[in-house]
């Protein structure tokens, strides 16, 4: 994952709603932001002034803050590139579930059995 997506992620589950923030969270908070680029903070603090999630995790290839599958091209990007990547509906950023981060990267390719294909077959025509 990412390294400023976990801290995204991180940054929401600190900033649940509740107006009582101990002093010792406002702390985190402000060593969590300077941590993130600023556009990728502006973006992540309009969706959750927007009443929206932040950072949705992908689970089956669905999108945790909209419920939305999410596209395979999507799924490819998030897997085998280091970039941040967006949700084409909620506009969250996308984060893989913390048990898919030690799967490995490239598929794995299972050999199928070999198919028989059958001619077609031809009707014997009585002619008489």
């Amino acid at each position: 994952m990412n390294a400023f997506i976990s801290d995204l992620s991180a940054l929401q589950q600190i900033l649940q709603p509740g107006d009582n923030m101990p002093v010792e969270a406002k702390a985190q908070v402000a060593r969590l932001e300077k941590k993130i680029p600023p556009p990728l903070l502006a973006h992540f603090s309009r969706q959750l002034a927007c009443g929206r999630h932040g950072v949705g995790l992908l689970r089956n290839g669905v999108c945790s803050a909209c419920h939305i599958r999410v596209p395979s091209v999507t799924l490819d990007d998030l897997r085998r590139t280091d970039d941040v990547v967006l949700c084409e509906n909620c506009g969250c950023y996308l984060a893989p579930p913390p048990d898919e981060e030690q799967l490995v990267k490239e598929p794995l390719l299972v050999q199928t059995p070999a198919v028989r294909r059958r001619g077609r077959r031809k009707l014997a025509v009585d002619v008489t």
